[in-house]
């Protein structure tokens, strides 16, 4: 926990990029769920897909009102996310790369190889970055997202690990 608070600009546009990956991640999830042919990766992207919309509501709803600093000025990709928004782009996209790399294993891989725990570190960051004086809805909403990440990492790991022992069967 940090011993003094980010300035409200800061805080903003943090919580703003957290928001444009959740949302991010709602879609592209939501997308695959659809496209995967194996049964239980569209029902993971599914269900996980709607935690992430979950997370960017809670995000949004933690950004300020102020003239200043409007929504579409905070709710955006930063450098700090660029691998990922990277990883996503190359499984979303259309040219060749994007056709090798399509497959449920490349997806999987993906995101609970790098996308959340990017996100988990991320978020671990951020809680370290706040105090509970002037912070306490942001870091509640870090726990619970924290929580969250872990059970669908947890439940993307068993599901990798079946899909991996079903492939060596």
């Amino acid at each position: 926990m940090a011993d003094v608070a980010e300035t409200i600009a800061v805080s903003s546009r943090r919580i703003g990029r957290h928001a444009w990956v959740e949302s991010r991640l709602f879609e592209t999830l939501g997308r695959w769920s659809g496209l995967v042919p194996d049964g239980r990766s569209r029902a993971l992207f599914a269900r996980q897909s709607q935690h992430h919309a979950w997370h960017a509501g809670l995000w949004k709803d933690l950004l300020p009102a102020l003239p200043h600093l409007p929504d579409s000025e905070l709710i955006v990709p930063d450098e700090h996310d660029a691998e990922v928004v990277a990883s996503l782009d190359a499984l979303d996209g259309d040219d060749a790369t994007a056709a090798s790399a399509r497959s449920t294993t490349a997806r999987l891989a993906a995101v609970y190889g790098l996308v959340l725990p990017h996100l988990t570190t991320t978020y671990a960051v951020h809680l370290e970055h706040t105090t509970e004086v002037t912070d306490a809805p942001t870091r509640r909403v870090l726990r619970l997202v924290l929580a969250d990440l872990a059970d669908d990492q947890a439940a993307g790991d068993a599901l990798i690990a079946d899909l991996e022992t079903a492939d060596r069967a």
